[in-house]
């Protein structure tokens, strides 16, 4: 991973940080502690995102970049607009296929399961699903348990041993 952060410039993305595959990236990218990003992702510019984040293969962040309301002017003519900051806060699950739209926030403790499309922010803890997406459930049944996620979250940085991806094989 440190050849990756110098040889494509990402600055701010920590050495426990771990990228699988080949995704497209912008440099910009802010990623925290232990975060993973499976392979095949695409992540626009201004994304930050925390500690214990998972995303599956194929995620797109991405979005707000084209004005489309110019009279007579064709769109790839037309510029983009000013990008806005994505976050993904502290331990969100983001399943495959999924696409974040640019300028929303994903609360920590969130998971937004296989194929949702987010068009607006996501609570903490809580787990959404569809197109566009919705609430589905929450992640914990108690608030007591959700407080003890919290003091955890709050805490000094946690390890263990991570579930890395096996290798794809085709038959």
């Amino acid at each position: 991973m440190a050849i990756k952060r110098l040889q494509y410039g990402y600055r701010n993305v920590h050495k426990t940080a771990y990228f699988s595959g080949k995704s497209y990236i912008i440099n910009d990218i802010e990623v925290g502690e232990h975060s993973f990003i499976n392979m095949n992702c695409v992540i626009s510019s201004q994304t930050k995102i925390g500690r214990y984040v998972l995303l599956g293969p194929c995620v797109a962040i991405t979005g707000d970049n084209h004005i489309f309301d110019k009279p007579g002017t064709p769109t790839i003519f037309s510029g983009a607009p000013e990008q806005k900051l994505t976050v993904i806060e502290d331990d969100v699950w983001v399943g495959i296929n999924t696409t974040i739209m640019s300028g929303v926030t994903i609360g920590r403790g969130a998971i937004i399961a296989a194929g949702t499309v987010v068009t607006k922010d996501v609570p903490a803890y809580e787990i959404h699903c569809g197109v566009p997406n919705k609430k589905l459930r929450e992640r914990f049944k108690s608030k007591e348990d959700r407080e003890r996620h919290n003091q955890m979250l709050e805490g000094p940085t946690v390890s263990g041993a991570v579930n890395r991806p096996r290798p794809l094989r085709s038959t």
